[in-house]
């Protein structure tokens, strides 16, 4: 190596290890990028899927409190639903106004031609008061309606025996579920935002040092002293970029290492699930999703570059952290088949390939290699950029 080359490799070293450590100073900084972000996330995340696999598993086993008008229209129907872990209470004396009031999830009306109808052998009417706007109690009423279904079968069956018929014959077809999915794919459904937090994650780790580096810097006019160095602009910015590409890949990281340690905490073996994340997955996403970290750094550094202030910094690189959001209208009607041109597409490919990874599915080593050729490409494209914007002289405001 030249003494020039070794020169400028000096110089870029110099300014990437300064801004290392003046970020390490703003002890609020290091705190969002490296320690909130990485463990607020998983925390919550570990929180809502223990809450909502507890909220299923007790609506599952609990005894159903329902409500009936006119019980005594049918009390085998009434014995059905005693036999199934339902508790029959008192009708209120209004049913629809109690429905309405959320005083009870469900109501259900027997009508005093019930018996008649039963006997005549015609369709007997039941009236089941719910309201359907009410997500916290519909699976309530679900279950109510799964349990008449359950009952009406049985006495069509029954009736059918007592005229010398199969009951068989009323089931023409018989369909048999082969689910090829894995126990780990099937978690992988559950876990499906997990490849949004780490990538949002490995943003939102150089977030704040991308917007000090230039637009704070600028604000405390402390930006025209640094380029009068001997440092050309060039290596300035590489080392800027280079401290942001670090941080953002140190909370993007811990991000991972949150998560790997709080998969195994999840009640998924309840649900017939299995997952998690080794040394050897994690290091792979983490091969994934590099090249990426340098396109948001680059991106972030060169939108930073155009503002004056801080806080004028901060509003711009807000939108540059939903970014990770977009694949997720793209994969929200169901997973797509992985093509060549979505590989192709920062992002995109990042989500895609993590959430194979998070199947136990292997990954295509051309997809990956696509991955982090095409998104290598433009993150170096966005630093070339970055190099020539600071080259202005427009760049001290």
């Amino acid at each position: 190596m030249s003494a020039a080359n070794r020169g400028r490799l000096r110089r870029t070293w110099i300014v990437f290890v300064k801004e290392l450590l003046d970020n390490l100073r703003d002890r609020r900084t290091v705190a969002t990028a490296l320690f909130f972000g990485p463990i607020f996330g998983p925390a919550i995340f570990l929180m809502l899927i223990t809450m909502t696999v507890k909220m299923v598993k007790d609506e599952a086993d609990k005894p159903l409190d329902l409500p009936v008008v006119g019980a005594e229209h049918a009390p085998n129907l009434v014995r059905y639903l005693e036999q199934n872990n339902v508790r029959i209470k008192p009708a209120p004396k209004d049913p629809t106004q109690a429905v309405r009031d959320k005083e009870h999830a469900v109501v259900l009306v027997i009508p005093a031609e019930y018996p008649q109808q039963f006997r005549d052998g015609v369709p007997a009417t039941l009236t089941l008061i719910q309201d359907t706007s009410d997500t916290k109690n519909s699976k309530q009423a679900q279950r109510t309606e799964r349990l008449l279904q359950g009952y009406g079968g049985l006495i069509a069956s029954q009736r059918l025996m007592a005229r010398g018929v199969s009951p068989q014959v009323m089931r023409p077809i018989v369909v048999d579920e082969d689910d090829v999915a894995s126990s780990r794919a099937r978690a992988a459904v559950l876990l499906a935002m997990i490849p949004y937090f780490v990538i949002a994650g490995g943003l939102m780790g150089g977030f704040y040092l991308a917007a000090d580096t230039t637009a704070g810097e600028r604000e405390r006019n402390s930006l025209e002293p640094l380029l009068s160095t001997p440092a050309a602009r060039g290596e300035l910015v590489i080392g800027k970029l280079g401290a942001t590409f670090v941080y953002s890949l140190a909370s993007l990281s811990l991000t991972l290492a949150a998560y790997a340690f709080t998969i195994p905490l999840l009640p998924l073996e309840e649900l017939g699930m299995r997952g998690g994340l080794d040394a050897l997955t994690c290091a792979k996403i983490i091969g994934l999703a590099a090249p990426f970290v340098l396109f948001g750094s680059a991106l972030m550094v060169t939108i930073a570059s155009f503002t004056k202030t801080y806080k004028e910094a901060q509003t711009y690189l807000t939108f540059v952290t939903l970014i990770p959001i977009v694949p997720l209208f793209a994969t929200m009607f169901g997973a797509p088949k992985t093509q060549l041109w979505m590989v192709a597409t920062p992002t995109l490919s990042q989500h895609l390939l993590v959430t194979d990874l998070l199947k136990g599915e292997p990954v295509s080593a051309l997809f990956a290699a696509v991955s982090i050729g095409s998104t290598l490409a433009l993150g170096l494209a966005l630093s070339w950029l970055a190099v020539r914007l600071y080259s202005r002289e427009r760049i001290l405001g």
